[in-house]
């Protein structure tokens, strides 16, 4: 059970980092091409920041199952693959093409 807890907070620990890094490259991107979407896809980063800071604080309570945490983690992570990539960062990438 231990080595479960640290490699999941690891996970979260990379995530949260990843997701920082990734937001801000992309948003300077926009910023720099007049991204006219810019709004709203910021917007959408910030919902998943505070998403991805919530399972960080959630997993450092200690108030409810690793698995719990670990299960949404993965939903995040489709989502984000599969509803933001696919659509929103494609819109981008249609843009500065």
């Amino acid at each position: 059970k231990e080595d479960y807890f640290s490699e999941l907070e690891i996970v979260i620990e990379e995530l949260v980092a990843y997701v920082s890094y990734h937001f801000k490259n992309e948003e300077q991107l926009m910023l720099e091409s007049d991204y006219p979407n810019i709004k709203a896809h910021k917007k959408q980063h910030s919902i998943m920041t505070a998403h991805v800071y919530g399972y960080m604080l959630r997993f450092k309570s200690n108030r409810e199952s690793q698995r719990n945490i670990a299960i949404d983690i993965n939903d995040f992570i489709k989502l984000w693959l599969f509803d933001h990539i696919a659509s929103e960062d494609m819109n981008l990438a249609k843009y500065l093409k």
